[in-house]
This record gives C-alpha cells, sequence and structure tokens, in this order.
C-alpha cells in the first residue's frame, strides 16, 4: 500500500508538493516487484481547484501506468501484473467542510463525474479491470470528498469481490 494524501494520477497537485502519481509509480512499482495485482486508486486530487490536468492527460497517464508495469515486467523477466483501475467517488459539494471547500472549491464534481468514462476508455484500450466506485459509495457529510466508515466498508466489499474475479 503507498497511499499518500493529496497524490494525483497526473501532474502536480496545486496544493501540495511532491504529489504526481505518474512520476512516483515507476520507483514505487520497482520497489515491490514482481506483483500479482497492482490497484490503482487515483483522480479525486486532478479535480481539484487549481488542477489544469486535460482529459487526454488522464487518458494518456493510465495508459502509461500500464506501460510501466510492462517495462518492469520485461526487466525483471516476470509475469506481468494483473490492474485494476478504480475510479473515485463523487465529491458533495454541497457538504464541504471548510478544507475541502478551499482546495475543491465549486466545479469539483463536474470534473469529478467525467472520470469513469474516461478511466473506462483507457483500461478497454488495454484490457486492464476497471472499477467505478461512484456506482457503490458516496463522500461523508461534513466533508464532501472523503469516505466515512460505511462508505470504506461499502469499497472494501467491492474491491474484494473485484480482485477475487480477477486473481480466479
Amino acid at each position: 500500500e503507498e497511499g499518500l494524501r493529496a497524490r494525483t494520477l497526473v501532474g502536480e497537485n496545486g496544493f501540495f508538493k511532491n504529489r504526481d502519481g505518474l512520476t512516483q509509480f515507476y520507483g514505487i512499482v520497482g520497489s515491490h516487484f514482481p506483483l500479482d495485482l497492482v490497484v490503482l486508486i487515483l483522480g479525486t486530487n486532478d479535480c481539484n481547484a487549481k488542477s489544469t490536468v486535460k482529459d487526454e492527460a488522464i487518458r494518456g497517464a493510465l495508459i502509461t501506468y500500464g506501460d510501466i508495469l510492462n517495462e518492469w515486467a520485461d526487466f525483471f523477466e516476470a509475469p506481468l501484473p494483473q490492474l485494476l483501475i478504480v475510479a473515485p467517488p463523487l465529491i458533495d459539494e454541497s457538504n464541504y467542510d471548510g478544507g475541502a471547500q478551499k482546495i475543491f472549491g465549486p466545479g469539483a464534481n463536474s470534473r469529478v463525474i467525467k472520470l469513469p468514462e474516461l478511466f473506462r476508455s483507457a483500461t478497454e484500450r488495454q484490457g486492464v479491470d476497471f472499477l467505478d466506485l461512484q456506482k457503490i459509495c458516496y463522500p461523508a457529510p461534513g466533508d464532501g470528498v472523503h469516505l466515512d466508515t460505511v462508505g470504506n466498508k461499502l469499497v472494501a466489499v467491492a474491491l474484494e469481490e473485484k480482485i477475487r474475479k480477477i486473481l480466479e
């Protein structure tokens, strides 16, 4: 698990330094190889108020994540790990707390709502597995971005089911 608060899918986070997930991925994956499965859950932070990432950059980044896995598999002469790309949940702007309002601002949900289709189009081109959290959970009241215990449990159950199917 390589979770880092405020990490982006691609590009730097305008609010926090050194959070470009794509730049960090090569070293992270290489330090753990060989792997059976990589689960990539990013995208919410690419929808913050300072983000300028374009749709094509998101599609391209998702393809690059797969290319990086291929490079490491070739290098180690190891099997290519399965890749599961997970689209983030919606953002509830009506329930923002002060911090979320400052970072995500108005219009964040209209940006995040587009991510599942972008992710799906990239994963279909690669034959990669996909899971859409917008169909599974909703952000916690009072924050509008992060999940509460119930949301995290729903995600855990969905991920377990999906991962079992992938690794069968």
